[in-house]
């Protein structure tokens, strides 16, 4: 019929309900390493971005919060940025940093 079904054979699942959404996400058990980066400014003569940060880290959870210290001003960061990844939205994998807020949370 179509319907997802978000449990393993053993029937276990994940669930996470984002703060001010009503509608919970759900996920099969999830122990995978995803990469997550973070890029500064693109180079204007090549159009190249720099990457400052680009590592593959281990994800348990649908909400997942990293540290990561960069040596220059950050401005996306993003969960599997590369979009190496199956995924139903990817235009959501990348997230704009402010100056106010240079933090982000991406949901993989």
């Amino acid at each position: 019929k179509g319907k997802s079904v978000y449990k393993n054979i053993a029937g276990d699942s994940l669930t996470f309900t984002p703060e001010g959404k009503t509608k919970a996400l759900q996920s099969l058990p999830l122990a995978d390493y995803i990469e997550v980066g973070v890029f500064g400014e693109t180079n204007e003569d090549t159009g190249i971005e720099k990457v400052l940060y680009l590592k593959k880290l281990k994800v348990t959870e649908i909400s997942n919060s990293f540290d990561i210290i960069v040596d220059a001003q950050p401005v996306e960061a993003g969960i599997d940025p590369y979009n190496k990844l199956i995924d139903r939205n990817s235009n959501d994998n990348r997230s704009k940093l402010s100056e106010k807020k240079l933090s982000t949370d991406v949901k993989e």
